[in-house]
């Protein structure tokens, strides 16, 4: 199955909506993209003045969602590029009224009792619950490989969006969400079969990658429908966040500071959060930095590395530079989920579905086949996976 002819609504108009919308178009869909934000939707009408004036993209002024989607004669797939918090709700409704594909690509708050409402709906509509990098590649590329390489003992993956030049204190790039990615928080991992939770940032490994140097990993990244899951099926799994030297005890000098702290200070009679302040002093940057920022590309960068019980290893790594037209993060996370919404219109699904669903392999190993033909990415394989992803690859397209 192709986007061609598609009708693919998009609720989200940041660097990653923008991203899944360009890419649907590209590949023949029809999309409708929403963005409460007016500012965002006229920039967004003017970098996409052509699709609109072909009318292969609508972005409407309506305040209420809902009553745009009734008036269109028939969509196929709805994409909630937003936050978990942002779209939580939406996604509610969403399922109790359209019987279509929907995918959320933010981080799913799994304690949230509205997974429990929605579980109770018995909604015929697929959800997918997390479809971005991580949660939703990663996991996919991880549970395929457990599923078809035999007596697999560990696994470790690694992922991360980062500059291709550190600057400032975390020497990283924001290219969504409106927050740091430092808060203290617990992190899952698995060892001899056990799940562990760990404080977030109290374990740095130092990892080498050729071409691109040294960087720090540190469990980060699982969420507990996938170690409940993976830990009956490995001895050790660990899910670990890419960063340039120095974020980790940056994030751990900033919580020990008070400055992620959600008490309020007054200034000039306004009541802020210190942890707003903060964010806002910490990310500033001037003139030069920000035209200087503005030429500096992201890049992502995958890893896989896998190790059975007979002592054979394997890796998947996937270096992916950004294109002309978007981050790479932002490119990345929309050719997933695209290649997520192909897979469940072609193969029928229905209900939750998390990171691990056997369904997520496909979508996984559907989003390489569409890579591979890409000029910005670098797939590398090594060992036992080596001929796992070329027998898969070889005489299949997307």
């Amino acid at each position: 199955m192709t986007m061609s002819g598609l009708h693919i609504v998009v609720i989200g108009g940041g660097n990653i909506g923008q991203a899944v919308a360009w890419q649907s178009i590209e590949k023949g869909a029809k999309v409708t993209l929403f963005d409460r934000d007016q500012d965002r939707r006229e920039l967004i009408r003017k970098e996409g003045h052509s699709f609109i004036q072909n009318g292969t993209l609508t972005v409407p002024d309506s305040e209420s969602i809902f009553a745009e989607l009734n008036r269109l004669a028939a969509f196929h797939c709805v994409i909630l590029a937003t936050s978990w918090q942002d779209g939580r709700h939406l996604l509610k409704q969403l399922a109790e009224q359209y019987n279509v594909p929907i995918l959320m690509l933010g981080r799913p708050d799994i304690n949230d009792p509205l997974i429990t409402e929605i579980e109770l709906q018995s909604t015929n509509s697929p959800i997918l619950m997390g479809t971005g990098l991580e949660p939703g590649l990663i996991e996919g590329f991880a549970a395929s490989m457990v599923s078809q390489v035999p007596k697999i003992n560990s696994l470790i993956t690694y992922c991360g969006g980062l500059p291709q030049h550190p600057s400032g204190i975390f020497g990283y790039k924001q290219v969504f969400g409106r927050r740091l990615p430092i808060d203290p928080r617990i992190s899952l991992s698995i060892r001899d079969g056990a799940v562990l939770s760990t404080p977030r940032f109290s374990q740095v490994e130092h990892v080498y990658f050729e071409h691109i140097g040294l960087l720090e990993a540190f469990d980060d990244a699982m969420m507990a429908t996938t170690a409940s899951i993976f830990s009956q099926q490995v001895d050790h799994f660990s899910q670990r966040t890419l960063r340039w030297p120095g974020f980790a005890r940056a994030a751990q000098a900033c919580t020990q500071l008070g400055l992620l702290s959600d008490d309020c200070v007054t200034i000039s009679e306004e009541k802020l959060p210190i942890r707003d302040i903060a964010e806002k002093l910490l990310t500033r940057t001037d003139t030069k930095t920000t035209v200087e920022t503005k030429l500096d590309n992201d890049f992502v960068l995958c890893r896989w590395v896998v190790e059975d019980s007979d002592g054979q290893h394997g890796s998947l790594t996937l270096h992916i530079a950004a294109p002309a037209t978007s981050t790479a993060m932002a490119y990345t996370t929309a050719a997933f989920a695209i290649a997520a919404a192909v897979t469940v219109l072609s193969e029928p699904q229905s209900g939750l579905i998390y990171p691990h669903h056997p369904v997520m392999q496909t979508c996984a190993l559907n989003f390489l086949r569409g890579l591979r033909h890409g000029s910005n990415a670098i797939i590398v394989t090594t060992g036992i996976l080596e001929e796992m992803l070329k027998g898969e690859l070889d005489d299949k397209g997307y």
